[in-house]
């Protein structure tokens, strides 16, 4: 079962998460360079920043994930209200090959640091969209179908970009269309030029959706060039959490709190087609009640019998109940389903049904 154990101690790391009264505000926090040759030599950006906390702001350090990647920042205290800037060189010497460099700012007055990336892909010399942009939505092009734009705190705006290509000899005017709820999309510049690429910037409001999404959302956009639709579509992906920055650091500490009696539920070996069933007893150990808004899951083949949203009183528990069918499953089974809470310690809980289906 080691597999099992890799896949469990992954989605352990991946779900730490922290809470925070927030004090800096990025314009964005990804800059997409596109394709660049080797010989355009360092390639640079600059990212700007905003004090919107109540206290002078200072930027202690700036770790780059690769000596590639040199940031500058301003070094003197930010007033609230007042903003600042980090310019980010990306020395472009290391070959050609797609690249993502991640940034971490370390703030006053933050309990964490902030993430800043920056991407893109170097080449030897010129290369024919064609050959990059491989995924069509008619006549444009993307290098990916899907895209990732990670964690959302419930009621903000989360913004990332990538390329999108004219693959035409021609300009056209690119408009986004049946755009799923939250979701909009922009491209810069529009009209795209011919056999050129454009900016395609996609943010999640999550102020615009229906009070009960939470956790995994998948979002939607086709598009019409100069007026025509195109077949395909852009799909964003996202999973949207509680949003902590208002509280106090009492009510954190006295917040819900969950705690799972066993985070995995194995079943065994059994037969392919037996349906299993698994309980999970979570039990609040805070001083607050607890809300768990939601419980997901990542297959088709587990259903939550549980109905959400629900609240656990102080020192009380509850059962959250999932079902597996393993009509469609074979061998080494990992299924794993997530809490999405009101907690600010566990806003997300994942817990594991494992086992081994047969034929």
């Amino acid at each position: 079962m080691r597999r099992t154990a890799a896949v469990i101690l992954s989605f352990l790391a991946s779900a730490v998460l922290w809470a925070q009264q927030d004090v800096i505000s990025f314009d964005r926090t990804v800059h997409d360079f596109g394709d660049i040759l080797l010989s355009d030599g360092p390639v640079s950006c600059t990212f700007h920043f905003r004090n919107v906390g109540d206290k002078p702001l200072v930027i202690h350090q700036i770790a780059s994930s690769c000596g590639c990647t040199t940031p500058v920042w301003t070094r003197e205290p930010v007033l609230p209200g007042h903003s600042g800037k980090i310019d980010v060189t990306f020395s472009n010497d290391q070959g050609p090959y797609p690249f993502e460099k991640s940034l971490t700012v370390y703030v006053s007055g933050r309990n964490r640091p902030a993430v800043l990336k920056i991407k893109g892909q170097s080449f030897e010399k010129k290369q024919p969209l064609e050959e990059t942009y491989t995924v069509r939505i008619g006549i444009l092009g993307l290098r990916q179908g899907s895209f990732s734009i990670g964690y959302i705190d419930k009621g903000t705006v989360k913004e990332d970009e990538a390329k999108i290509a004219n693959l035409s000899g021609r300009a056209v005017l690119v408009e986004p269309l049946d755009v799923t709820e939250g979701l909009t999309v922009n491209i810069s510049p529009n009209p795209v030029p011919a056999k050129s690429s454009a900016r395609l910037i996609y943010s999640v409001d999550t102020r615009k959706m229906k009070a009960d999404a939470w956790g995994r959302q998948t979002f939607e956009a086709g598009f019409s060039v100069d007026g025509k639709r195109q077949n395909g579509k852009l799909t964003v992906k996202g999973v949207i959490k509680d949003n902590f920055s208002s509280l106090t650091e009492a009510q954190i500490e006295k917040a819900g709190t969950p705690v799972v009696e066993k985070i995995y539920w194995e079943f065994g070996t059994v037969g392919k087609g037996c349906g299993v069933d698994a309980t999970f007893r979570i039990v609040n150990k805070g001083a607050e009640p607890l809300v768990i808004h939601k419980v997901d899951t990542r297959s088709d083949a587990l259903t939550v019998v549980s109905r959400t949203p629900f609240t656990i009183k102080s020192g009380k528990s509850a059962v959250v109940k999932v079902h597996l069918d393993t009509s469609s499953l074979e061998g080494e089974v990992v299924e794993v389903l997530t809490l999405v809470t009101d907690s600010p310690a566990k806003p997300l809980v994942n817990l594991f049904v494992t086992g081994i289906v047969q034929k």
